[in-house]
């Protein structure tokens, strides 16, 4: 029988939805230099694709590029495949490939459980949904991806794309959570989520819902007034119809908010 210990042995194990770790048998393996930093990342966001010589010009000059550039880019690779040989050069020798392998990504992983657990909600699947993405979530590592790595503009996009794919993954989840019938537990991580995102409408709806289900009326309303009031001192809009709908509806307790199992929330 094969041992997994022996099949793993030597695997990288790269992390980036966090800091930037790259370990191989428990060991550290990412450079600490800050420019070696930002290549490694350009190579990641095009793993097992070809990454442009282009692309680690404009991430690490966006201004202006020195004259020396492309060769300031090949002395960086070359000490990176010192540290992961999976790097090659592409063909036309105008750029490289960083080549997973079987490495673990837990990028990779989190969108991979994330597929899964969309798939699972489309089935009115709730609690294998919430669970899945518990999984997916419980892989970031911090606030933000590449969190200790200096971005520049194609990193700075990616991050950016990263951050509001995991909220929309933290309101799949609460959505999940609330077809089970668990409002009442959600109650405090909503208010610390809006805490946190207080433009967040998503959120305002979910824990107006939740506290109206707990019977915490005046919570729920609470939560729409100062959503309002938020909005309209950053952004000097309204609340959505969507919002505002739902407030009506907590105001005449509407029957169509009551928990019905299995089925989806009415925000």
């Amino acid at each position: 029988m094969t041992d997994p210990r022996a099949e793993s042995r030597g695997r990288p194990e790269i992390g980036v939805l966090g800091p930037l770790t790259v370990r191989v048998d428990g060991v550290e393996r990412a450079p600490s230099a800050r420019m070696a930093r930002r290549v490694l990342s350009v190579l990641l966001l095009h793993a097992d694709r070809p990454a442009p010589m282009t692309a680690f010009i404009d991430e690490l000059w966006p201004q202006e590029p020195p004259r020396l550039a492309r060769k300031t880019v090949q002395t960086y690779v070359y000490d990176l495949r010192r540290r992961l040989p999976r790097i090659a050069t592409c063909p036309d020798g105008h750029g490289y490939l960083l080549r997973l392998d079987g490495a673990a990504l837990d990028l990779r992983d989190f969108e991979r459980l994330l597929a899964l657990a969309r798939t699972a909600f489309a089935g009115r699947d709730a609690e294998t949904a919430a669970d899945t993405l518990r999984e997916a979530l419980a892989l970031w590592r911090g606030p933000a991806a590449f969190a200790d790595v200096e971005a520049g503009p194609l990193l700075a996009a990616r991050t950016c794309y990263l951050d509001e794919l995991r909220l929309d993954t933290v309101e799949l989840r609460i959505e999940a959570e609330l077809m089970l019938g668990r409002h009442h537990c959600l109650i405090g991580e909503l208010k610390g989520l809006l805490a946190a995102h207080p433009l967040h409408e998503a959120f305002g709806a979910q824990l107006m819902l939740a506290a109206h289900r707990a019977g915490q009326r005046a919570t729920a309303l609470a939560a729409y007034d100062r959503l309002r009031r938020t909005l309209a001192a950053g952004l000097g809009v309204e609340p959505s119809w969507r919002l505002r709908r739902l407030r009506q509806a907590v105001l005449t307790e509407s029957p169509a908010l009551a928990w019905t199992p299995g089925a989806r929330a009415p925000v």
